[in-house]
């Protein structure tokens, strides 16, 4: 659920479901909900890219079954 753009642009903004997220401007946002997120990311000139994940699963968790047997 930690979804990622490219480091090294001069700024980034991250949306959910097309709404800003206040403060979410890093190169990296742990999504906290599933849903559909989007980044902004502006270089140094001004010029801006954007790129859209679709259909996040947030709060997975891993089960490992280790197959353990009794005899």
């Amino acid at each position: 659920d930690t979804l990622f753009a490219i480091a090294g642009a001069s700024s980034f903004q991250w949306y959910f479901n097309t709404n800003i997220i206040s403060g979410a401007t890093n190169y990296f946002y742990v999504a906290p909900s599933s849903g559909d997120y989007n980044v902004v990311a502006t270089d140094a000139n001004g010029c801006e890219v954007e790129a859209a994940v679709f259909d996040v699963v947030a709060g997975m968790q891993l089960t490992v079954d280790h197959g353990l047997m009794t005899i």
